[in-house]
């Protein structure tokens, strides 16, 4: 679901779990390769493979029958039989698919056994979404040239998206080589080749792609549905260094501090500096989240709007479509170290309202066309859909379904539980990490949480308080305008759980570097 050059959003000061940090040459922002041998080595120090079994399908997740009396069949050919009529524990059935099945298009047998409880954990990335709803001819482009539609998930790099060319209709191939620059020779390998790609969104995935492609040269169109604010991975923090002229050894301190306190026996001179930090260890402190707990949504979206406007300007200055109106945008934000300097310097043509695509007459075949919703067009040769993912649970049974308010079209809350983990009415069932937005350290103190209650360690809150949480769960996937995150403060969730499982640790207040 990456691409080669992704790196976290977050630094790994925060993009990390409690029990292992990141080593010291590993970068600020790992890339995705480094995130991946990160979990390993995780696996690994805590002996996690001896309890995986990897490659295996889930089948599905269902109750034991009403008598309590469950058959099974494993591969060895054996039958159990295991009975509870007190409290119904859960048949799950999988599948082991090795990779020589898949490829040989081969299913193996499928292995039965009954736990007492199930934890879902498989997130809610599952399967790529399509604007097919919301873009008028997008699903008969994909159904009758398919090879023009890419996911961000299927995107790797800029030199995969040429492969694509010797699939191309011959009158678009010679296009795109015709469109190279004039030094360009005839001869000229098809890794030179410039191609038209219509990028949809501009999230997080959409804005990196499109700049990355762009930067190679191809021609790129971004089609955008709202404005947000840009920010890149590292925030310029104003410090000062306090000199103490009466000490008598030459000495220095930093803070972070506005003013500094002077007195009549220490004259102190301050000296305006300049700090890089990473963005996450500016924007997820404490202080800023109890400065914000009592506040209305409409005060708290007013002042995230100054915040973010006062640290990434408004985008609209560097094209219309961007324009974020504080009055009638929320304040929605996209972590990205090129685009807007790409869409400065006419790298990324912007264009706003996707209502179509078409084809039209062109050379005598039928070349494939966007039209917005102010009436231009725009021709292209690929589309690569940034448009997210919805959440996928075929191996759930019905009884779940119903119970969690399971609805895989809806991107921003696909389930509904107490706190993202627990459903009110089913007690040996938990979720983890099944948010939009899953951070590591929610998602180890969501785990934490689950281990404890399901060892007896922790009860569970009383029906009555996960009913109330369950109405605001509710609320907020009716919201409108929908939120970028339905838990918008990650600093508060986090204390939130950290409350509920007794491991949050009075840290000594320290002021904000914005103070």
């Amino acid at each position: 679901l990456v691409w080669n050059s992704l790196r976290t959003n977050l630094s790994k000061h925060t993009c990390c779990f409690s029990d292992l940090a990141w080593g010291e040459d590993v970068e600020e922002f790992p890339e995705a390769g480094k995130v991946h041998e990160y979990f390993v080595r995780f696996a690994v120090k805590f002996g996690l493979y001896e309890h995986i079994r990897l490659a295996c399908e889930i089948i599905s997740i269902r109750r034991q029958s009403a008598t309590g009396t469950t058959k099974m069949k494993t591969t060895d050919g054996t039958e159990s039989i295991h009975v509870d009529h007190r409290n119904p524990k859960w048949v799950v059935t999988w599948r082991r698919n090795s990779a020589l099945n898949i490829e040989q298009n081969k299913k193996t047998e499928t292995e039965t056994a009954v736990f007492d409880y199930v934890v879902l954990a498989s997130g809610i990335f599952s399967l790529p979404n399509y604007p097919k709803r919301s873009v008028s001819g997008l699903a008969e482009l994909m159904e009758n040239q398919p090879f023009r539609v890419l996911h961000s998930k299927d995107y790797k790099s800029p030199d995969q998206l040429l492969l694509s060319t010797a699939i191309l209709p011959k009158s678009v191939q010679t296009k795109t080589s015709a469109s190279t620059s004039p030094s360009t020779s005839p001869s000229t390998s098809p890794e030179k080749r410039r191609l038209r790609v219509l990028v949809i969104g501009n999230g997080f995935s959409g804005a990196d792609i499109a700049a990355e492609i762009s930067r190679k040269g191809h021609k790129v169109i971004n089609a955008v549905r709202r404005p947000c604010y840009f920010l890149k991975r590292y925030i310029h923090v104003k410090t000062r260094t306090i000199s103490d002229s009466s000490s008598s050894s030459s000495s220095s301190r930093t803070t972070t501090k506005t003013r500094t306190h002077h007195d009549a026996r220490n004259k102190e001179e301050e000296e305006p500096q300049s700090s890089r930090r990473p963005l996450d260890l500016v924007f997820y402190t404490r202080k800023a989240a109890e400065a914000s707990r009592n506040l209305t949504d409409a005060e708290r979206s007013r002042r995230k709007h100054r915040a973010l406007e006062a640290l990434g300007g408004n985008p609209g200055r560097v094209h219309p479509a961007l324009h974020v109106d504080a009055k009638r945008d929320l304040p929605f934000v996209c972590i990205s170290e090129g685009y807007l300097a790409c869409v400065k310097s006419g790298l990324i043509d912007v264009r706003k309202g996707l209502v179509r695509v078409t084809t039209t007459a062109r050379n005598g075949c039928r070349a494939p066309v966007a039209v917005f919703s102010d009436g231009s067009e725009a021709e292209f040769d690929l589309v690569i859909c940034a448009t997210g993912y919805r959440a996928h649970l075929p191996f759930i049974c019905p009884e779940i379904s119903l119970q969690v308010q399971f609805e895989p079209t809806d991107l921003l809350q696909p389930l509904i539980l107490y706190e993202s983990v627990f459903p009110p009415k089913i007690s040996n069932l938990a979720f983890v990490g099944m948010y939009r937005g899953p951070y590591l350290a929610a998602i180890e103190l969501q785990a934490k949480w689950v281990a404890r209650v399901f060892s007896g360690k922790l009860p569970l809150p009383s029906r009555k308080e996960m009913e109330r949480e369950i109405a605001r769960e509710e609320g907020i996937r009716l919201q409108r305008p929908r939120p970028q995150f339905p838990r918008a403060d990650y600093v508060e969730m986090c204390l939130g759980l950290a409350r509920k499982i007794g491991c949050r640790r009075e840290l000594e207040r320290v002021e904000s570097i914005f103070a």
